[in-house]
């Protein structure tokens, strides 16, 4: 099975919630879409090992969540994949970016 996401709405047509703390200043929905199925995977900054976690917890999440088992790398991937990498530099120690 698969499941399909599309920016600020879920497959099963819920509004999407972004109350996260800190509320962020901006959001951009788009109209792309992600299709989350077993060819899926996680991809991590290497030597990154708070993302490295971040990525476990996410790939647990996915398979409690819908059965997908996708697997967690460092290796970069085009296609189908969720990409977690540090790419805000900021002092801010609550700065934060989701794309």
């Amino acid at each position: 099975g698969a499941l399909l996401l599309q920016s600020g709405l879920l497959a099963a047509g819920n509004t999407a919630n972004y109350e996260v703390v800190p509320l962020p200043r901006h959001i951009n929905v788009t109209q792309e879409t992600f299709l989350l199925n077993a060819n899926t995977v996680i991809v991590y900054e290497k030597g990154n090992e708070s993302l490295h976690k971040n990525a476990i917890l996410l790939a647990e999440y996915i398979k409690e969540s819908t059965g997908l088992d996708p697997a967690v790398t460092t290796t970069p991937s085009d296609s189908n994949s969720i990409s977690l990498f540090n790419l805000l530099k900021s002092d801010n120690p609550d700065s934060y970016m989701i794309s």
